[in-house]
């Protein structure tokens, strides 16, 4: 049997380059039927002039996130830039004339310490189920985005990576093709339309990662049966790795499955946030 495979891309261009690539495919190329009900757009070109400015999406976007972020009261350290020096005054050195005494240092709370540069990963699958809306998709991507503005309000840096594993349609046999790339780095701060369309739009699994698959060697299209199915969504290998770093793994959004409804309307995934927050500034 083959072995999974794992295709890595250091960003979204890189693998909308690779969905672009030439292919001898001979099936039915689902990446550019015309269905804009269950793509979100009427073709496969009208798709990759979204992929970098998706104004309607991203003004959706924002004001799903903004929604979301409303009435945050989540808990969060502040800290606040004094006119003075930071610190408290050298009082005994002034006295003795010390013409260095001024202010000593204060030190700043060890949970801001703790908290200063820890990273938190985001592992994000692009999958859906056919039944799941548009506009479901979009607020899961407007939630991440504003559980990450808010965890980077607080402190921590995050880093966000998608992916898109698969195994052969309808045969759940362990062999796993999975396509894996950078969305944020952790040093990154990223505006919000370099992210809209990879994170919230319905083409970039059912376009870009459907061509990503027809794309693959003849052999890979064979033994996972891309020829005549587009395969079937799975978890993603690095699922185990990110729960145990104390990260937050997205899977497959399935229709009325468990974690569907966090995203169904603006309170919910409020609500989902919320809750990450708090989960990862407990420590737990």
């Amino acid at each position: 049997m083959p072995d999974n495979i794992v295709r890595t891309f250091d960003s979204l261009s890189a693998i909308l380059d690779y969905a672009q690539s030439p292919t001898t495919f001979e099936g039915t190329r689902h990446s550019h039927d015309e269905d804009k009900g269950f793509t979100g757009t009427e073709t496969w070109d009208e798709a990759m002039g979204l992929t970098h400015r998706w104004d309607e999406g991203l003004a959706n976007l924002h004001r799903m996130t903004v929604a979301i972020k409303d009435a945050d009261t989540s808990p969060r350290t502040v800290l606040r830039k004094s006119v003075a020096p930071p610190g408290r005054v050298d009082i005994a050195g002034i006295a003795a004339g010390d013409p260095a005494a001024g202010y000593l240092q204060r030190r700043k709370a060890p949970a801001v310490l703790r908290r200063k540069g820890k990273v938190i990963r985001i592992l994000f699958s692009t999958g859906a189920s056919g039944g799941v809306k548009a506009e479901t998709i979009m607020r899961r991507g407007a939630a991440v985005l504003a559980l990450v503005d808010m965890l980077e309000t607080r402190g921590f840096r995050c880093e966000i990576t998608g992916c898109a594993p698969t195994v052969k349609g309808g045969h759940l046999d362990g062999r796993v093709i999975e396509y894996r790339w950078t969305v944020k780095r952790s040093d990154q701060r990223v505006p919000l339309s370099a992210l809209a369309f990879g994170m919230a739009h319905p083409s970039m699994h059912r376009r870009v990662i459907f061509a990503c698959r027809e794309v693959e060697p003849p052999t890979v299209r064979r033994q996972w049966g891309f020829e005549r199915n587009i395969g079937t969504s799975v978890d993603s290998l690095m699922r185990d790795e990110v729960i145990a770093g104390g990260g937050i793994y997205l899977p497959t959004l399935r229709a009325y499955a468990p974690g569907y409804d966090a995203f169904t309307s603006d309170e919910a995934a409020r609500a989902w946030v919320k809750s990450e927050v708090e989960r990862i500034m407990s420590g737990r």
